[in-house]
């Protein structure tokens, strides 16, 4: 299937390809550690900065898991009715629970950033 010539082929090409680490901006990534570092050494040392973060977090309501469960079960019973409508000597589609779990977890994801972008009043 492959010639003798190919892993040289490959190794050429590799080579000729390669990018200086220094043309990748790798510094920049080292800062980004020594950023993190910084933030999180200081958010977690008194109990006011965690209390702050979960008061944020508890600001901004929304509709996620609604959304979720929605899509879930919109698109469950679409992959149920999918995969029953399919022959069943086949043997290519799955049966009706399974087509129903497919498309549930598809639908739970798609719903839950749908429900995001809502915000509860």
């Amino acid at each position: 299937m492959f010639s003798t010539k190919t892993p040289l082929i490959i190794a050429i090409l590799f080579s000729s390809s390669a990018v200086p680490l220094h043309a990748q901006r790798l510094d920049a990534l080292g800062s980004i550690h020594a950023s993190v570092g910084e933030f999180t050494r200081g958010s977690f040392s008194s109990p006011a900065a965690t209390s702050g973060a979960f008061a944020r977090s508890e600001g901004r309501r929304t509709y996620w898991l609604e959304g979720g469960a929605v899509g879930g079960l919109g698109l469950g019973a679409l992959g149920y009715g999918l995969s029953s409508a399919c022959p069943a000597h086949t043997g290519s589609c799955p049966n009706g629970p399974v087509g129903f779990l497919i498309g549930a977890s598809v639908g739970f994801v798609i719903g839950a950033f749908i429900g995001d972008t809502i915000e509860k009043k």
